[in-house]
């Protein structure tokens, strides 16, 4: 009878852990994505989830591609983008190839944020006129998209470029920049 009892007590703790486990598995946010992600400090914005920045300073749309099928049923937030957009000739060959890196992580949801505003020292006039018309073609290639959530933040940064209250470079976001992010992704999370 004794025993019983222990089997059945630990039948109830082990299946009891399994659904916390699950719970948490559900709760994990896996953030890619150049500097933007590489220094948002995701885990002191977002307590409630476990977080893992995989955000690379310098990085491209091929560091995505190079994460294909790593993410299968997980739940991912994309910021990429603004390390390529020099050097795109064609921006409807760049965008489906942007959108099926995206896709190819086979996550189950991402939160895919649009390409911010640049005012960097180094950028053409035309930088945002560029990144506008890329972000339109991302949006309207994942608009049947069930697993693909995005997130237009452009106009909240945007001013003249980026909006020096947000940036400290016109490139980098500061902590009110963060805050943003933040706070968007949340709505959609909620």
């Amino acid at each position: 009878m004794k025993l019983k009892f222990v089997i059945v007590k630990f039948s109830i703790v082990f299946l009891l852990s399994l659904s916390a486990c699950s719970k948490n598995a559900d709760k994990t946010l896996y953030f890619i994505g150049d500097s933007i992600i590489a220094r948002w400090d995701v885990a002191r914005f977002f307590p409630s989830f476990a977080v893992s920045n995989k955000g690379i300073s310098g990085e491209g749309i091929s560091y995505v591609e190079s994460l294909t099928h790593l993410f299968e049923n997980q739940i991912v937030v994309v910021e990429i983008g603004t390390n390529n957009i020099k050097g795109i000739t064609d921006v409807d060959a760049y965008s489906e190839k942007y959108v099926q890196a995206i896709r190819d992580l086979d996550a189950k949801t991402v939160y895919l944020f649009s390409i911010l505003p640049r005012s960097y020292y180094s950028d053409k006039d035309d930088i945002n006129e560029r990144i506008e018309l890329l972000n339109q073609k991302i949006k309207e290639k994942i608009i049947n998209d069930n697993h693909i959530i995005y997130v237009d933040v452009y106009d909240k940064f945007y001013e003249q470029g980026m909006n020096p209250e947000y940036s400290y470079d016109g490139l980098h976001l500061n902590e009110h920049g963060y805050m943003i992010l933040s706070e968007e992704l949340k709505k959609m999370l909620l």
